[in-house]
């Protein structure tokens, strides 16, 4: 399997949407996907690309595309450049398409349209998928793992972000007003050039300049700031992960949905136009009012999914034909024969824990306990016709849960089981909302299993006689 990630950005356009497709690289690399990361724009090898193989190419070619797409590729695009026939060419060359769109900009072909937003929405279009919501939101690694925090209700530290693009006169408006005016306070300021920002640094002790940073530097920023003031991209999502307060200035015509959801949410009570003088002019009195403790800024906790980007790369990985096609269902007492030959099955027994035949008088003892008992979800997997193709079975331990799948033999090998897999889990997880890992147990031989498990996200951690126990965790 390989995939293929097109975006675009550098020191002119800003790098959020090399950002968030850097984080799906990581978690497709995660699952040992074969991935390709292509950038059209000046971009550098920057600490916030650090690990992260790519390569800089006008893949708005069509002569490009046609020679590099390959018919079993699955294609991931992010660009607010790209035009209609781009994307038509790509998703006609690629097995599978996965647009990252902010403001469905575009009438989009097959494939999925992910738009991260704080409203959720979806909806089927045509053969396009579109999904909206605070559970595919872009974070960055560094940003999945959380530790709450109550920020000083004493400003002392300002953290200002305002992006990668060319934005010089304005942050320089911005950062002279405050560093001279609020010397007591510490500026920590977020560039993509720091060469232009010399003069400023030097004139000021309270301010410090960070440029291209790595995402673990930019969460450490975010964790010691009382107060941001940043433009309403990505970094906005990345402040509600880490439960920054925060001043939003709408900074690019894009950021209008994002603050649009902002208000309706009540997660902030204002924004500011920095273009219009008479805005500027509000934002510096309120953050006077914010320092002098007449205003409290809200601080938002648990509005995002930190699961955003697994999210993500599981609606890239599942098959829609396989999704509308096959259902899960809870067990029903007539299943009974169907799961006897299917438990029976050689090549189930070969690879199962206890490989001996179950003798019948067994399995009903087994089943009428496992059918009727709290502490399992039994699923039973059926074509869109209602006929048998095999069974899911989780056994719970508190919040552990051991998953079993097993297909009968003529739907093995069609590559059902990774949308099955991720459709059951999603139910274990509506289910019994207090798992925290799911545990499988594989035989060492069995490497279609192997492969499936790992493809979903499994981590082998530990061999128990001739089984890898593999793990996932969930609702992390």
């Amino acid at each position: 399997m390989r995939v293929l990630i097109f975006t675009e950005g550098g020191s002119k356009s800003g790098y959020g949407h090399i950002i968030r497709c850097s984080s799906i690289y990581e978690e497709l690399k995660a699952l040992s996907i074969e991935v390709h990361f292509m950038i059209c724009g000046d971009v550098k090898p920057y600490e916030m690309l650090q690990n992260i193989e790519f390569e800089v190419v006008n893949w708005y070619s069509h002569a490009y595309l046609k020679k590099f797409i390959k018919k079993d590729d699955y294609c991931i695009i992010d660009s607010y450049i790209a035009e209609q026939d781009i994307y038509e060419l790509i998703s006609y060359l690629a097995k599978k398409c996965l647009y990252l769109d902010d403001y469905y900009r575009l009438k989009y072909p097959k494939g999925t349209v992910i738009t991260p937003s704080l409203e959720k929405r979806v909806y089927v279009e045509n053969s396009t998928h579109y999904i909206a919501g605070p559970n595919v939101i872009c974070l960055r690694r560094s940003f999945t793992d959380i530790q709450t925090r109550c920020p000083d209700e004493k400003i002392s530290n300002v953290l200002i972000t305002l992006g990668g693009s060319n934005l010089r006169s304005l942050i320089l408006k911005i950062s002279n007003h405050f560093c001279d005016r609020y010397s007591t306070i510490n500026f920590n300021l977020v560039v993509d050039q720091v060469e232009q920002y010399q003069a400023v640094n030097k004139k000021y002790k309270n301010l410090t300049i960070y440029s291209n940073i790595s995402a673990d530097r930019m969460k450490q920023l975010m964790e010691t700031a009382d107060l941001a003031i940043t433009g309403s991209g990505q970094t906005i999502y990345e402040l509600l992960a880490t439960g920054t307060p925060f001043i939003p200035l709408k900074v690019a015509e894009n950021q209008q949905s994002i603050i649009n959801s902002l208000l309706k949410l009540k997660v902030v009570d204002y924004y500011f136009d920095p273009n219009d003088e008479d805005d500027l002019k509000d934002l510096m009195i309120y953050f006077e009012n914010i320092v002098d403790s007449s205003i409290k800024i809200k601080q938002n906790y648990n509005i995002i999914d930190l699961s955003g980007i697994k999210n993500i790369v599981n609606y890239l990985l599942i098959d829609h034909e396989i999704d509308d096609n096959y259902r899960l269902r809870n067990v029903k007492k007539e299943d009974i024969y169907q799961v006897y030959n299917l438990s029976n099955d050689p090549t189930v027994r070969y690879f199962s824990l206890n490989q001996r035949e179950i003798s019948w008088a067994n399995h009903t003892e087994w089943f009428s306990k496992v059918r009727n008992d709290q502490n399992y979800l039994f699923l039973i997997i059926e074509d869109i016709n209602g006929n048998f193709v095999g069974q899911i079975r989780f056994e719970i331990d508190e919040e552990n849960a051991s998953i079993s799948i097993s297909f009968n033999e003529e739907h093995r090998g069609k590559g059902l089981g990774l949308t099955l897999l991720f459709k059951s889990i999603k139910k274990l997880n509506s289910d019994f909302q207090n798992i925290s890992k799911i545990i499988a147990y594989i035989d060492k031989s069995n490497h279609a299993s192997k492969k499936l498990f790992e493809r979903a996200g499994f981590k082998c951690r530990d061999i128990e006689g001739a089984f890898l126990k593999y793990e996932l965790l969930v609702g992390a």
